[in-house]
Formats: structure tokens, C-alpha cells, sequence
């Protein structure tokens, strides 16, 4: 369920949070505000977290996403045979 709801107002559509208080100015459209929604519960769920493999601290996307880009783009490169470093220098499948 959403944080944010939308409402018609006077010119446009308002986006409220969970408290009612108006979050931004109004979108031209019901479909503009939800992408404006969306686009917020997104940047919530936005945090700094550590890399799994390499220990960087990358913009995370959420907690499905704890890799971070160098490592994502070199474990779709290997084969999947192919051992994966890990933080502590050990190698592991």
C-alpha cells in the first residue's frame, strides 16, 4: 500500500502523505502524479548499503539490490562455473 495518495484539487492533482500535508506542487494530470508517486516511494526505499561481494558502499535500490554496479556487471560476465570473491579474500561458488 502506498505512503502517498492523490487527490483533484483546484488546477490539478495534489499528492498527500500518510500525515495529509501536501507533498510538492500539482501535477497537470492523475497519471503525472502517479509517476511523481512512484518516483517518491522509490527515493524511500533509496539507501546506502555495503556491496556483498566487494564491500563498497553503493546507492541501493532497495534490499533486493546489494551488489553493487562493477560487481553486478562482473558476475554476469563469469561463467557459472566460475568462483566468486568475497570481502574476507576467500573464494567461493
Amino acid at each position: 500500500m502506498s505512503q502517498f495518495r492523490i487527490i483533484r484539487s483546484r488546477g490539478g492533482y495534489a499528492i498527500l502523505n500518510e500525515a495529509g500535508t501536501q507533498v510538492g506542487g500539482l501535477s497537470s494530470s492523475y497519471a503525472v502524479a502517479e509517476r511523481v508517486v512512484q518516483r517518491l516511494e522509490q527515493a524511500g526505499r533509496n539507501k546506502r548499503r555495503p556491496c556483498m561481494c566487494c564491500g563498497t558502499t553503493f546507492t541501493s535500490e532497495g534490499p533486493h539490490n546489494r551488489l553493487c554496479g562493477h560487481c553486478r556487471t562482473r558476475s554476469s560476465a563469469l561463467p557459472p562455473e566460475a568462483p566468486v570473491p568475497s570481502r574476507n579474500g576467500t573464494r567461493h561458488r
